[in-house]
């Protein structure tokens, strides 16, 4: 990774915009200076009054350089120290104070992975959500994101993150409403530096004293969150299998009323790359596709083989409905 020149004081997506800014101004501001130097010389006919604005105009010029080229760098090092210098020398947006802000939000939709270099309480929820595929869901979560609480975010991240899981538990066990949680979580984190997965002995923890009793998953970080079900029967959506883009055709909505844990709220789809031969063709072609990991696309977006795919299964659905909820039994049974 790059080097940065501001100590992380600047947001990610702002640096090479600051550098730029600190060349520029500091630049035209030194080609000013010169100028007017060279004015005043030209110009030694001209009454003293006017002659003395050419050195002061130069020297406050100059004095800029000093302080774009030379100590602007510095005070954006010891930020927020000088706070109030900094802002009048630079847009308050682009230092990062933890906060998210408007263009955070717009990368939060478009799912850009450097939101901010320090994950804070303030933007724990934006910096574990981002990573979710759905773009529909992505943008749902942020509108209602204060529905979400300390544990269904630390859902979102055991299940989504890879990378920086640490920091997020750490910034979770900031913002956790009871010592239950904050000790599950530091529990969580613990494992996660030496383990990378969460351990016997902390679902265990978990499953002796969370306060809920039998109201809840039977693992930790596995509850329900608020998600809507945005897509209906027929939908088709793409998916990632690995580095892969896949495609399927959404077979059955979920009830939320079943929902367990997590886990549950995912669509019943059929596949489209694969071959529909045999007698049950649509319980081999199933998967189950989690609210998450899904994004709405078009049939254009199809290739032949995977039109030809659709075909059969909408025939099968339009030709025999008891047909399908046969199918749909034999599926939930296995």
């Amino acid at each position: 990774m790059k080097k940065d020149p501001f100590n992380g004081k600047i947001r990610q997506q702002y640096i090479g915009y600051m550098i730029f800014s600190i060349v520029l101004i500091g630049s035209v501001c030194f080609l000013l200076g010169v100028t007017f130097i060279v004015l005043f010389a030209l110009s030694q006919n001209q009454p003293l009054g006017f002659l003395i604005t050419f050195p002061i105009v130069s020297a406050f010029c100059f004095f800029l350089v000093l302080v774009y080229w030379v100590i602007s760098p510095r005070i954006i090092r010891s930020y927020p120290k000088h706070q109030k210098i900094a802002h009048m020398l630079f847009k308050p947006f682009v230092f990062e104070d933890g906060t998210i802000r408007a263009d955070d939000i717009l990368a939060f939709v478009n799912g850009n992975k450097t939101i901010s270099r320090k994950i804070t309480p303030e933007n724990v929820f934006v910096e574990t959500a981002v990573y979710v595929y759905s773009i529909r869901i992505r943008k749902y979560m942020y509108e209602n994101r204060k529905s979400f609480s300390t544990m269904q975010i630390a859902t979102l991240a055991e299940a989504f993150i890879k990378s920086r899981k640490i920091e997020i538990f750490n910034a979770l066990i900031q913002s956790a409403n009871s010592s239950f949680e904050k000790e599950l979580l530091q529990k969580a984190m613990n494992d996660f530096k030496t383990k990378k997965y969460v351990s016997d002995e902390t679902t265990q923890y978990y499953l002796d004293n969370d306060p809920r009793n039998e109201q809840k998953p039977n693992v930790p970080f596995c509850e329900i969150c608020p998600l809507p079900i945005l897509l209906k029967k027929g939908d088709i959506v793409r998916y990632k299998d690995g580095r892969r883009i896949r495609h399927a055709v959404i077979g059955t909505i979920p009830d939320e009323k079943t929902f367990k844990d997590f886990s549950d709220q995912c669509y019943l789809a059929y596949r489209l790359d694969v071959d529909l031969e045999g007698d049950h063709f649509l319980f081999d072609a199933h998967i189950h596709l989690h609210f998450c990991d899904i994004n709405k696309t078009t049939l254009s977006k199809l290739s032949e083989k995977e039109m030809s795919h659709l075909k059969k299964i909408m025939n099968v659905y339009s030709r025999s409905p008891i047909m399908m909820q046969g199918e749909n039994q034999h599926e939930r049974k296995n």
